[in-house]
């Protein structure tokens, strides 16, 4: 459900002149009705769910397509993970205080993902606890097979400098998201 940039357009006689927010939660909320009767939780990406325009993230890491309201239509137990791989905005806090249990996701830039770190536990030291039981954690993302990953964290041949960036920024947050660090 991420980067979802075509929906409702004038050209689709299904949808045309609908409201897309609408649109987008109305899918979501279907496929998410269908894992729960075989008792799966929904995992999406939370782009779509940003207004672009306000939070300034753009297009790609956020909507800029009016599909930002649908997170006042979504279901609750929907969890969102939220992708922000350049900068580390208050997002998590954001769903969490919409009534969504929210995952911080890094990519390859260690400062950020170590700081989406620092601020998920910040967040849960400083709130009551409806809103720090919706703060469920950070994971690392990484864009191609595991096993070259791993090739290149035991410290043999990175294929690329991507891969490079991507494992010395889970080796940077891994330590610090251990619950005793």
């Amino acid at each position: 459900m991420d980067e979802v940039f075509i929906l409702g357009e004038d050209g689709c006689e299904r949808c045309q002149g609908k409201n897309k927010a609408e649109l987008f939660a109305n899918e979501v909320n279907l496929i998410q009705q269908h894992l729960s009767k075989k008792n799966v939780a929904m995992y999406i990406w939370g782009d779509r769910l940003l207004d672009g325009n306000t939070t300034g993230l753009g297009g790609w890491a956020a909507s800029k397509n009016d599909t930002d309201g649908a997170i006042e239509l979504i279901s609750k137990d929907v969890i969102i993970c939220d992708w922000q791989y350049e900068s580390a905005p208050p997002t998590p806090g954001y769903f969490a205080v919409k009534g969504l249990n929210v995952i911080s996701a890094s990519f390859q830039v260690p400062s950020v993902a170590e700081f989406q770190v620092t601020n998920m536990i910040g967040m849960r030291a400083n709130s009551g606890d409806t809103i720090k039981n919706r703060l469920l954690g950070v994971m690392h993302t990484y864009w191609a097979s595991f096993n070259s990953f791993y090739q290149c964290y035991q410290g043999k041949a990175c294929e690329n400098e991507v891969q490079a960036s991507a494992v010395k920024t889970f080796k940077s947050i891994y330590p610090k998201s251990r619950p005793n660090s």
